[in-house]
């Protein structure tokens, strides 16, 4: 199927979805990677000159 502008796509799911998305799985996951983000804000802190990257 070709892109159309001017034609809606409607096939989209119904929101909210059917499936449960926040389990405790995924909420501790995003624990753990709140604080590796935080451990790389501070690691990049310590470079004198963050443009290098």
């Amino acid at each position: 199927m070709a892109f159309d502008p001017n034609r809606p796509f409607n096939d989209l799911p119904d929101l909210p979805p059917a499936s449960e998305t926040e389990t405790k799985a995924v909420l501790r996951s995003c624990i753990a990677a709140r604080a590796a983000l935080a451990e790389l804000r501070v690691s990049g802190t310590l470079i004198p000159n963050q443009a290098m990257l």
